[in-house]
C-alpha cells in the first residue's frame, strides 16, 4: 500500500472514529439528561436524546480543536443571506417532493417501508411531548449534526481524499450511524443508560 493509499485508509478511520464518538458521547450526555430531568416514557427520552445530540457533538468538536491546536473559526458559521434561505426552503420542498414520490411508489409497488424509532415513539402520544420534541430537533439536532458531521467528520477526510469523495464518505458515515434508529425505539438510549451505570473496570 503506497503512501497515498494509507493517508486515505486513515483519514476514513479518523472519520469514523470521530462519528462513534460523537454517537456514544451524545448517547450519554442524553442519559445524563433523562436522569437529571425524570423522562420515563420513550417519547420523553426521544427529547432527552435529542439534547444529547447537540450537548455530545459540541463535545466532540470542543475536544477536536483542543487536540489539533486549532480555534473556533474551524467552524463554518456565518448568518445566512437570502440565496442561503433560498436553498434551503428550496431544498426542502424538492425533498418533500421526492419523499411523496418515494412513498406513492413504494405504495404501488406493495413495498413496505421501515418506521423510524422517533415517528414510532410519538405515534398517538402527548401533543405537548410532540412539540417540544420538534422544538428540541430544530434547535439541537440539525445544528448538532451539521457541526458534528460536515465541519468534524468530512472536514477531517479533506487532507487525503478530494472534495466529492470526502462528500460521499462523510455522508455514507452518516447513513451508518442512523441505521439504529430504525431498529427499536430508544435501544441506543437503553444501551447508554445501562452502560452509565456499569461500574469502572480496574
Amino acid at each position: 500500500m503506497d503512501g497515498d493509499a494509507r493517508r486515505s485508509v486513515r483519514a476514513v478511520g479518523v472519520a469514523i472514529y470521530l462519528a462513534v464518538a460523537g454517537l456514544v458521547a451524545s448517547a450519554l450526555a442524553g442519559s445524563l439528561v433523562v436522569d437529571l430531568t425524570g423522562a420515563a416514557s420513550v417519547a420523553g427520552e426521544q427529547v432527552a436524546s435529542s439534547v444529547g445530540l447537540g450537548l455530545g457533538a459540541l463535545a466532540v468538536t470542543y475536544f477536536l480543536i483542543r487536540w489539533t491546536d486549532r480555534d473556533w473559526s474551524y467552524v463554518d458559521v456565518a448568518v445566512p443571506d437570502r440565496a442561503d434561505l433560498a436553498v434551503a426552503v428550496g431544498g426542502a420542498v424538492a425533498l418533500a417532493g421526492v419523499l411523496v414520490g418515494v412513498e406513492a411508489l413504494y405504495g404501488a409497488l406493495g413495498i413496505e417501508t421501515a418506521s423510524h424509532g422517533v415517528a414510532e415513539a410519538f405515534r398517538g402520544g402527548d401533543r405537548v411531548v410532540l412539540a417540544a420534541a420538534v422544538a428540541t430537533s430544530v434547535l439541537f439536532v440539525g445544528p448538532a449534526e451539521e457541526l458534528l458531521y460536515r465541519n468534524v467528520v468530512q472536514k477531517s477526510l479533506y487532507g487525503a481524499l478530494s472534495r466529492p469523495t470526502a462528500v460521499v464518505v462523510a455522508s455514507a458515515v452518516f447513513a451508518t450511524v442512523h441505521l439504529p434508529a430504525y431498529l427499536t425505539p430508544g435501544t441506543t438510549m437503553a444501551a447508554a443508560r445501562t452502560a452509565s451505570r456499569m461500574p469502572i473496570m480496574k
